[in-house]
């Protein structure tokens, strides 16, 4: 396989101007967070480019908005070919990715330890489609314990992006929920100073609920563990409705999210400075 050398440029400006939601993933997948694996942005193979790769484990995420829905006979060919070379492909719509970052990412790091033959280092002759790769010997025997059990771990996580609410695997609903936090604040600011525009965000302390408004529209999210909310300019808020802006050049002030269940306590701070998330864990 190669590489075009013109697409080069285009994929250069490619990486300068990524959607909204290519940049929160990327966020989460550069590196190397996903289990020290490395991903590649905006990456040419051949006569594509593709969103996010991973060539260690062949695995290639695609992150797609409305425009993919009219153009699938261009995706099933590109898909096709990108198959045919031993790679595997991960498809997560805009709205996924903005309101189950959670569940993507689990999707992601469970599919970074299934990896595949690559076809270009079989023998001559033995070219094997991915998926056929897998009908060796001991897959005709049947299924082990282990491979039944990482076979409905996927399937389990996939039905945490069809169904939000399944989205917490083994850790608990606090963590979970801070996470989520971190994804919002962090791309309401991304958002606001990649697009020069201002944002909105508005958290409901007496209804446990935070409505946004961004790029994609206005978002209603509930947080069954949220307490309170503290910036400098306001203190500590833990009744009534707070706003906080996001301005073309980014949050003006600190903004700390605070979360309590069963008497553990965790703080989301949106640093003004730096840009940064940070999930502070208490008790």
């Amino acid at each position: 396989m190669g590489v075009i050398k013109p697409l080069h440029n285009t994929a250069k400006n490619l990486r300068k101007r990524l959607t909204d939601a290519e940049r929160l993933l990327w966020n989460h997948l550069r590196a190397k967070q996903i289990e020290g694996v490395k991903f590649r942005r905006q990456e040419p193979i051949d006569n594509y480019i593709v969103d996010f790769v991973c060539f260690e484990n062949r695995l290639i995420i695609e992150v797609d908005g409305g425009q993919h829905a009219i153009e699938k006979e261009k995706d099933f060919e590109r898909d096709n070919y990108l198959k045919k070379n031993g790679f595997r492909i991960l498809r997560f719509w805009n709205n996924q990715v903005f309101t189950n970052i959670d569940g993507v990412l689990e999707i992601i790091r469970v599919n970074c330890f299934n990896t595949l033959p690559n076809p270009s280092r079989q023998g001559r002759g033995d070219k094997m489609h991915p998926q056929e790769s897998l009908k060796n010997d001991n897959f005709k025997k049947g299924f082990t314990l282990l491979e039944l059990i990482v076979a409905l771990f996927i399937v389990s996580l996939v039905l945490a992006v069809v169904f939000p609410s399944f989205a917490v695997f083994g850790e608990n609903r606090l963590k979970a929920e801070a996470r989520e936090m971190a994804s919002i604040l962090r791309y309401m600011n991304d958002s606001a100073s990649s697009r020069k525009e201002t944002f909105v965000i508005k958290f409901d302390l007496d209804k446990n609920k935070v409505f946004w408004k961004g790029p994609e529209g206005e978002k209603t999210k509930g947080f069954e563990d949220l307490t309170g909310v503290t910036t400098q300019a306001n203190g500590m808020v833990n009744k009534g409705e707070l706003i906080v802006f996001f301005d073309p050049l980014g949050i003006k002030e600190n903004l700390s999210v605070h979360m309590s269940r069963e008497k553990k306590n965790i703080t989301v701070t949106l640093n003004h400075l730096s840009g940064k998330v940070k999930i502070n864990y208490e008790g």
